[in-house]
């Protein structure tokens, strides 16, 4: 089920490792705010985008994370929503 988040980055990618939520993405965010938790998503078999394709460790970057099976269906509803305006638009999925 999609929501908004209230909370910050770290959390949510935390989160995503431990099985709390399904998928993450947010348009733009630094890489202080990410890396940790993108390792984590990692270790524990889930995807992530190249955050730091385009300079993104200097300039940030779309941040985009998902268990495996739901990796696919997360991408395709991102690029929908990378067409709109640039923002602060953060989603995630839970059960």
């Amino acid at each position: 089920m999609p929501g908004t988040a209230t909370w910050g980055s770290p959390l949510g990618l935390a989160y995503l490792a431990d099985g709390r939520f399904e998928g993450y993405w947010e348009a733009h965010i630094n890489s202080w705010d990410v890396l940790a938790g993108m390792l984590m998503v990692q270790e524990a078999g889930g995807r992530t985008n190249d955050f730091l394709a385009n300079n993104g460790l200097v300039d940030g970057n779309e941040m985009r994370a998902a268990t495996s099976s739901l990796w696919d269906f997360l991408s395709g509803a991102v690029r929908s929503q990378s067409k709109q305006p640039r923002g602060s638009r953060r989603q995630v999925l839970h059960h």
